[in-house]
């Protein structure tokens, strides 16, 4: 009994440390970020010490697999139904990560395809080795995590985020002479958090809000605050995402409407409503309630529509010029990623790489819509995966691919790690 009592004890410790762990490999960016501004540094041992700190987590996750048996059992190929529905399809995976990272290190060692203006070949290895790859592999091998924990310490940390960039959008407009119209945390020159990356969290706020089990008023103040930090930046790939998303809660999840809802569509207008008020004193900067409105009136003018869609372009004919293996990891014309997991996808590893992909995300299609229990994860994981369609590459989209991870590798085999939120 005392032996029982002790493993349970030890699995509970395991389960929360690598919620933790999840929570620091996913979400550490934004904390780094403020740091930094609020010190007034670019770069520096900050973000050398989250990094590292994350790859020694990693290992750490990577050693405790290979030193388990849990590693002779996966490693088992004998070929049967198991393997082909399970195994093959995250053997596919793996082969489609060694031929996009042969491809990148073909393009930059040898054809030199990266603006070296803006980045040292070191960067693109970083990201797509160091903080990307090697995290995610980490993630696969958990076998033991508490959600429920998971799930409130995120919330936590979302709200504190959230009103951090909200003291800070308000000294930016009230405090400082800033102009542009979408908010973006800036210092003399150097972008700390762009506008996109605020959207993203402002909509996880508003996701870990509306899946709360209490439906308390400050719950609904959190989703206003999360919608309006959303609208401030005129991001639009995020604020579809954000909508679609809830769509996906109310048709997968919930499956009925309820008065939920209703308070869910007040505090969106509340928060239109505040964003307009706002812009209304800050009329000469567009500022707040007319960025979206005016990026959508300007769709022919505004010139980071105009480029993204001169990237989408030419992702495409670079595509159709080598639709079997692919040509390069960046499109040539701009040495810039094709803002469409897709696109990214085709351009570097053609239909091949495409074809050996697909699987594993049949799998994460799967689990996200009817087999995987854990709401939360769900939910986050469908909102990441939209997003990989308007902005990011395979190499750079860390939040993705970690959650991902841990959707089509994770088995809920205890029920105290359910967590239902709705």
């Amino acid at each position: 009994m005392f032996l029982g009592i002790k493993n349970r004890l030890f699995s509970t410790h395991i389960a929360k440390r690598n919620a933790i762990f999840v929570l620091l490999l996913v979400f550490s960016f934004p904390a780094i970020a403020l740091i930094n501004y609020s010190l007034e540094i670019q770069t520096g041992i900050i973000s050398k010490l989250f990094r590292l700190l994350n790859l020694l987590i990693s290992f750490l996750l990577l050693f405790e697999f290979f030193a388990s048996s849990r590693f002779k059992t996966i490693f088992n190929l004998k070929l049967n139904k198991e393997f082909l529905i399970k195994k093959a399809p995250i053997i596919l995976f793996f082969i489609f990560w060694a031929c996009y990272l042969l491809r990148m290190v073909l393009d930059i060692e040898l054809y030199n395809v990266h603006d070296v203006s803006s980045f040292s070949k070191y960067y693109y290895y970083l990201f797509a080795v160091g903080i990307t790859i090697v995290p995610m592999l980490a993630v696969m091998t958990i076998d033991k995590i508490d959600f429920n924990f998971m799930q409130i310490w995120l919330h936590r940390y979302l709200v504190i985020l959230n009103c951090s960039l909200l003291i800070i959008f308000v000294i930016d407009r009230f405090y400082t002479d800033s102009v542009g119209y979408r908010f973006i945390v800036t210092w003399e020159g150097f972008d700390y958090f762009d506008a996109i990356s605020i959207a993203v969290y402002g909509s996880l706020l508003v996701l870990s809000s509306f899946l709360k089990k209490s439906k308390k008023f400050v719950n609904y103040l959190l989703i206003v605050l999360g919608f309006f930090m959303v609208l401030t930046t005129a991001s639009r790939g995020p604020i579809l995402s954000i909508l679609l998303a809830l769509l996906f809660i109310l048709f997968f999840k919930d499956k009925k409407i309820s008065f939920k809802y209703l308070y869910l569509f007040l505090a969106l207008t509340f928060s239109i409503i505040a964003n307009y008020l706002v812009s209304l004193i800050f009329d000469k900067y567009f500022i707040a309630g007319n960025p979206l409105w005016h990026r959508l009136n300007n769709f022919n003018r505004d010139q980071s529509t105009v480029n993204r869609l001169k990237i989408i372009e030419d992702a495409i004919n670079q595509f159709l010029g080598d639709p079997i293996f692919g040509s390069h990891f960046l499109v040539l014309e701009s040495k810039m990623y094709a803002h469409n997991i897709l696109l990214d996808i085709l351009i570097a590893t053609g239909v091949v790489g495409l074809l050996l992909i697909i699987p594993i995300f049949l799998i994460f299609a799967r689990n996200i819509i009817s087999k995987f229990q854990i709401v939360f994860v769900s939910v986050i994981g469908f909102y990441f995966f939209l997003n990989t369609m308007t902005s990011g590459a395979c190499y750079n989209m860390t939040e993705f691919w970690i959650i991902f991870a841990l959707i089509v590798t994770y088995k809920s085999t205890s029920n105290s790690n359910h967590l239902e939120s709705n």
